[in-house]
């Protein structure tokens, strides 16, 4: 992964998924079926109820496990991603930089 030039979060959330895969099953990853990885994708979505973004996170986990550590061809779209909601406009920006700040006071 630090070849690839992860960042460290990515790593530790890319490890915390595939060790939470391998003791769903009580096994290796490298033991196995695309089957069974969509189960446990279906699991982390219905049951425990993670956000889509932390699915994602998983389906990213799991790619990059068996396509570049374990060299696994898989074809595109095998592990499909989970829908993100969109966030209306308004809420989308819960920040504002100095800049917008001092616009915002000029303009009134």
């Amino acid at each position: 992964m630090q070849l690839r030039n992860l960042g460290t979060e990515t790593q530790r959330a890319y490890l915390h998924y595939i060790t939470g895969l391998a003791r769903f099953y009580q096994t290796g990853p490298e033991h196995l079926s695309l089957e069974e990885i969509r189960e446990y994708q279906l699991c982390l979505t219905n049951e425990r109820r993670l956000s889509p973004e932390s699915v994602n996170q998983f389906v990213s986990a799991a790619k990059f496990l068996y396509n570049v550590t374990l060299e696994t061809p898989w074809p595109e779209g095998v592990l499909p991603r989970a829908r993100v909601p969109r966030m209306a406009a308004s809420r989308k920006r819960w920040w504002r930089s100095p800049a917008d700040a001092a616009g915002a006071k000029a303009a009134t």
